[in-house]
């Protein structure tokens, strides 16, 4: 019987074969790694394989999944990893047709929501050969595709107003936490400093990584700058603390314990 994420990632890979990248991607982790044949091309951060991905898509190549096959590597807990075997026939600016195979090794972890759903990050992809093996790149396409974006990419840069009526540009891991004050919006906590921004705490909370979280009305923080949770307070690596409302402790208690076990 085919395993929830096998299905997950057979349903990914047509998809993203078929010219629909947004399922794949969905599933991506953060720091995930994606290798290509030989390790070329290798991406490392989720931005990076969009960006990748975004200029695979210029180079005008149709690809049909023809058979596809899965099976579970290994299972430990909640990590997965999955090998697929592929039949793809592809053609490039109305060439000829080829049918060739390919192997996709992909590992990932099981997360689960405050909510109690269940969802995916991938954080590894392995590509055994290229559509290069079978159709002719230019230096500068292999070049392209080789090159990983600069670490501005990696790490997206939150943009918020200030109280000069300009605005600030703050790298989202170098954020600890972020604290609601009532005179000027939020506070936003660095390791270097605290920045008084013209924003709301529930305006800001959509802009921010997936690996936030907001345990009071009153903070958000970066759940991987925590320490370890104390009595009633979340403590930082920074020695801040933040208060955990009586009547959701356990709640947020197990939700912290998740995200600081699962495999990163």
């Amino acid at each position: 019987m085919i395993s929830e994420f096998e299905k997950y990632a057979v349903d990914a890979v047509i998809d993203f074969y078929g010219g629909d990248s947004s399922s794949i991607v969905s599933y991506l982790d953060d720091n995930v790694i994606w290798s290509g044949p030989g390790g070329r091309p290798f991406w490392v951060g989720r931005q990076s394989v969009v960006s990748g991905i975004r200029f695979f898509n210029t180079l005008n190549i149709s690809c049909e999944v023809k058979k596809i096959s899965s099976r579970l590597v290994t299972y430990a807990n909640s990590y997965h990893l999955i090998l697929l075997n592929i039949t793809l026939l592809t053609r490039r600016d109305g060439r000829e047709e080829r049918e060739y195979s390919q192997s996709i090794v992909i590992a990932a972890h099981k997360c689960r929501d405050m909510d109690g759903s269940v969802f995916w990050r991938c954080n590894f992809v392995q590509i055994s050969n290229s559509l290069r093996s079978q159709v002719r790149f230019s230096e500068n396409e292999l070049e392209t595709l080789s090159a990983s974006p600069e670490p501005p990419d990696l790490t997206p840069r939150i943009k918020l107003p200030v109280e000069s009526h300009g605005f600030v540009y703050i790298p989202a891991d170098k954020i600890v936490a972020v604290e609601g004050a009532k005179k000027v919006g939020s506070i936003v906590h660095t390791d270097r400093e605290s920045l008084a921004v013209n924003k709301m705490l529930k305006d800001i909370e959509p802009l921010l990584p997936d690996y936030f979280y907001r345990p009071h009305s009153s903070y958000i923080i970066n759940l991987r700058r925590v320490k370890y949770v104390s009595g009633g307070e979340i403590v930082l690596d920074t020695d801040r603390l933040i208060p955990i409302p009586a009547r959701k402790s356990a709640q947020i208690r197990r939700f912290i314990d998740a995200f600081m076990l699962s495999p990163k």
